[in-house]
């Protein structure tokens, strides 16, 4: 499961990024709001762990941002915050219901909270279905159009690429959109040795 940790302090990052390792997660730590919203369009994430005062896009903004582009993943956010007793904030984290850790805290606390929140999706069942041959063949046509530029030819929506975990000596990537979620799994990309013939992941038709 991947984590993508929000936070301006360095230390927070370094402290709560290693006990989030050791915990058996892939952490991918920055320092705003910014940053995150970058790195969730070009990724896919399990859950996010996000300050709430930062600079250039806070925590509020970042919520925000996530309820409008990509709603799956509101239900998946865990709040820090040195703030106590700040009523802004205090209303905010009650309206989205996602829970609030107060710095300092345990690391286990923390870790803990990080596991129940990934759990949500896999509860729920949720997951991304493969576009159809059609959608699929529409695909490719814009890829060659657009010179790699895609939109979701079901939604519309903007498609983010994953890399795929390697199996024996091939790696490929897959194509996600988070709106509609649907995948394409592309040309794999064969390593040294690997003879056999680059081929791309037919999605079964639906």
């Amino acid at each position: 499961m991947e984590v993508l940790l929000v936070d301006d302090d360095p230390a927070v990052r370094h402290v709560v990024g290693k006990a989030l390792g050791r915990a058996g997660f892939e952490v991918t730590a920055v320092d705003n709001g910014l940053a995150a919203l970058a790195a969730i369009q070009t990724h896919s994430y399990g859950v996010v762990v996000t300050d709430i005062r930062m600079d250039f896009l806070d925590g509020i903004r970042l919520y925000q941002e996530l309820e409008a582009e990509f709603p799956e993943l509101q239900e998946r956010v865990v709040f820090v915050s040195a703030w106590s007793e700040d009523p802004d904030v205090d209303a905010f984290v009650q309206r989205t219901g996602r829970p609030l850790l107060r710095k300092p805290f345990e690391l286990a606390d923390l870790v803990a909270l990080v596991r129940d929140t990934a759990a949500i999706g896999a509860e729920r069942g949720e997951g991304y279905v493969p576009f159809s041959s059609a959608e699929a063949a529409d695909l490719r046509t814009m890829g060659v159009r657009s010179g790699g530029n895609l939109a979701c030819p079901r939604c519309g929506g903007a498609l983010s690429v994953r890399s795929v975990a390697p199996q024996s000596e091939v790696a490929g990537w897959e194509l996600r959109c988070h709106l509609c979620r649907r995948s394409l799994a592309v040309l794999p990309v064969l390593r040294p040795g690997d003879r056999r013939a680059n081929r791309a992941a037919e999605p079964e038709p639906r």
